[in-house]
């Protein structure tokens, strides 16, 4: 399976993690988990998929953070359900880890966060030169 270029797994609920044989297919161009409800985290390895281009993980309510293995997906055109949250978790990726995405066009993120967007985070969405599109979106502020 190392030519696939698209999976999509869009809407099975009954995934809680990803396999770890999705981190050999070097090739895939778009993964699509949209609407995995039950999707708990995305592994760090994610970044290995060096051939990303699209990336939808949006309507996966159970994350409560973004790998920093997304930041090494230097190909990524497109991210949808980028997860912000009131977190000092070091392994957390972060807008600033997302500068490095320099064909980043169209970025999707949900907000858990008290203040947002802090100044600093408006700078690094300054930084991100190629967003067409950008569409944030609250889903309310959580204590822990």
């Amino acid at each position: 399976m190392k030519q696939l270029r698209v999976l999509s797994l869009r809407g099975i609920s009954l995934i809680t993690e990803l396999p770890q044989f999705i981190s050999q297919l070097t090739g895939l161009k778009t993964l699509d988990l949209k609407s995995c409800h039950n999707l708990e985290v995305v592994p760090d390895w994610i970044g290995l998929l060096e051939n990303l281009t699209y990336f939808d993980i949006s309507g996966c309510y159970l994350l409560d953070h973004m790998p920093k293995g997304l930041g090494a997906l230097s190909n990524l055109e497109v991210l949808k359900g980028f997860i912000i949250r009131d977190s000092k978790d070091e392994k957390s990726c972060t807008i600033n880890n997302l500068t490095k995405l320099s064909n980043l066009r169209k970025l999707s993120i949900s907000v858990s966060m008290k203040e947002f967007p802090t100044d600093l985070q408006l700078h690094h969405l300054q930084r991100l030169c190629h967003l067409e599109k950008l569409k944030i979106s609250w889903s309310g502020y959580f204590t822990s």
